[in-house]
């Protein structure tokens, strides 16, 4: 069901700059056809897609890097000096899955409640991780995935309209 709610806009590679196209249009008026669940929802799948490409590309280099190291190191200690930055980056990442799937279920209280409280709460929590995620991948030395950076702006460009809306 997740992943169902995740992909409904069926995103693929160019797909989300033009989610975050329609979002800017949608968001810049906030009127009466958007509302804002679905925006969120929105955010969410493109989040989404932003993990599945940094993990992507973290996952690649995560093997080539560990075959590499485990040639050149004689201890374990060095092989985890080698991977350190890696291994941020991947804790980096599983927290932000993790994240996400708790703002999913926030929207999905929202939905069924009318009460945005808790997806506001965690929304800003995983806006955070996303940004981590980004810091940790730069200090891995590897390349930042648009699909990431689209989340990351998504995410601050409606939660800056979200926190003018929210319920008190």
């Amino acid at each position: 069901m997740l992943n169902r709610k995740l992909d409904h806009f069926g995103l693929e590679g160019i797909g989300v700059l033009i989610v975050a196209a329609v979002l800017v249009a949608l968001c810049g008026g906030c009127g009466a056809s958007a509302q804002p669940t679905d925006i969120a929802q929105s955010v969410l799948t493109a989040s989404a897609r932003g993990l599945e490409a940094t993990d992507v590309e973290v996952a690649e280099r995560y093997t080539s890097r560990s075959r590499e190291a485990l040639e050149e190191v004689s201890s374990m200690a060095e092989f985890r000096e080698a991977m350190r930055e890696l291994d941020a980056a991947e804790v980096a990442l599983r927290i932000s899955k993790g994240k996400l799937l708790v703002t999913q279920a926030g929207l999905d209280i929202w939905v069924e409640t009318g009460d945005d409280r808790n997806f506001v709460r965690v929304a800003k929590c995983l806006m955070g991780s996303l940004g981590r995620l980004r810091d940790a991948v730069v200090a891995a030395g590897l390349e930042v995935p648009a699909a990431l950076n689209t989340a990351i702006d998504l995410g601050a460009h409606f939660g800056s309209q979200l926190c003018e809306e929210a319920t008190p």
